[in-house]
């Protein structure tokens, strides 16, 4: 019977599109058997693998395809998206951007290089690119989606509520689009229309751990410990090394004094930081170790959230010879906790005992607008 590696391909494309990965993965390699430079296969592959999350051996399938087809777009493409989640975001856009030299009108491809541009902290370069991926192609809900997100990046948080609603009106099924919304919500203090985004979210996508992550952080914030304890516990069953999810759970345990289990939990949280390098609640860990070697990892992780963005260069410093202008010190204080807050009522006292002769304060506030009695008390000292 004589081998039809075009049919081959289509059937392994379409159980690949099903997600019967293994089903996929077999035909494709029955073909590469067959016919060891067919580029297609070896390509789509590697993008298998990329979904199995082995990302290494998907960029060598891939890499196989770019020599024996090196003026494919798609590819390209593809390439991009395995090196951003590798991490690799400077290959990720080398990547794209040859996508786009050779196809320029590829709106999926324009809106995956902004939302590298967005990892990359150019959130404003990155929304010039959904915007341009707009114009390409209006009605593609993932391209407000990833607008949304730039939006949200830089705090707009009004505007990336519209751009979400857009990709649910062109999409009522698209369950990341409910997650960001419900993000967004949460960060204008929305909290009971963010309950909303997040359970709707969960009803239309049960398998993901991002959205019971989302929605139990929620929970937390709220006080409902025993809900929040579920859904980080459903986090863990789904993805056992998610990030943050087992440090929250301990710390939820420890709240409602659930010890059973803790010092194996704290083990396997402790691997996760020294080995894995994976970030934690780092005001947690205060009440878990004394072990310094372990106490500076992770508020080194949670630094890194801190740096600069790769091409913003840091601010100048002025020479201590440079002469001050104004007569007052001027003192900025950052805090989320401008209000009715346990730290904001240790705090207030600090602020009003400064001499304002010699002090100009500057509050900056990290939360959503609060209006309340100590917040007011705040703004008057």
């Amino acid at each position: 019977m004589t081998f039809d590696a075009a049919q081959k391909m289509q059937e392994a494309q379409s159980l690949h599109q099903q997600g019967q990965l293994d089903l996929a993965k077999s035909i494709y390699e029955e073909i590469l058997s067959r016919q060891p430079q067919n580029a297609d296969a070896l390509h789509f592959l590697g993008l298998l693998y990329h979904q199995k999350k082995e990302n290494d051996r998907a960029l060598s399938l891939m890499e196989q395809s770019l020599q024996l087809s090196p003026d494919n777009p798609i590819y390209f493409a593809n390439c991009g998206m395995v090196h951003k989640a590798k991490g690799d975001y400077r290959r990720a856009l080398a990547c794209y951007d040859r996508s786009l030299e050779l196809n320029s009108d590829s709106a999926r491809t324009r809106t995956n290089r902004g939302n590298v541009l967005a990892s990359l902290g150019l959130f404003s370069e990155a929304l010039l690119e959904h915007e341009k991926a707009l114009q390409l192609d209006p009605r593609l809900p993932e391209i407000y989606n990833n607008q949304g997100g730039a939006l949200q990046s830089l705090r707009r948080f009004e505007e990336s509520l519209s751009s979400y609603q857009r990709a649910i009106e062109l999409n009522p099924l698209y369950a990341e689009a409910y997650l960001n919304r419900g993000i967004a919500q949460k960060s204008l203090g929305q909290n009971h229309l963010a309950m909303e985004s997040f359970k709707r979210a969960i009803q239309l996508s049960q398998n993901n751990p991002r959205l019971f992550h989302a929605r139990a952080d929620l929970y937390f914030d709220g006080g409902f410990l025993s809900e929040a304890l579920q859904d980080y516990e459903k986090v863990l069953a789904l993805e056992p090394d998610a990030e943050g999810a087992l440090g929250n759970l301990m710390f939820v345990k420890r709240r409602l004094c659930l010890w059973d289990g803790f010092a194996q939990d704290y083990s396997r949280l402790e691997k996760l930081v020294c080995v894995d390098h994976q970030r934690t609640i780092p005001w947690a860990f205060l009440s878990y170790t004394d072990s310094l070697r372990v106490l500076q990892q992770v508020n080194e992780l949670e630094a890194q959230v801190f740096k600069l963005p790769v091409e913003q260069e840091a601010p100048q410093v002025v020479p201590f010879s440079t002469p001050v202008a104004k007569p007052k010190i001027r003192i900025a204080y950052c805090s989320p906790d401008f209000k009715n807050h346990p730290v904001g009522y240790l705090f207030i006292g600090l602020l009003e005992a400064h001499n304002r002769e010699a002090f100009e304060l500057i509050g900056v506030s990290l939360g959503p607008p609060v209006t309340d009695d100590l917040r007011r008390r705040f703004q008057d000292s």
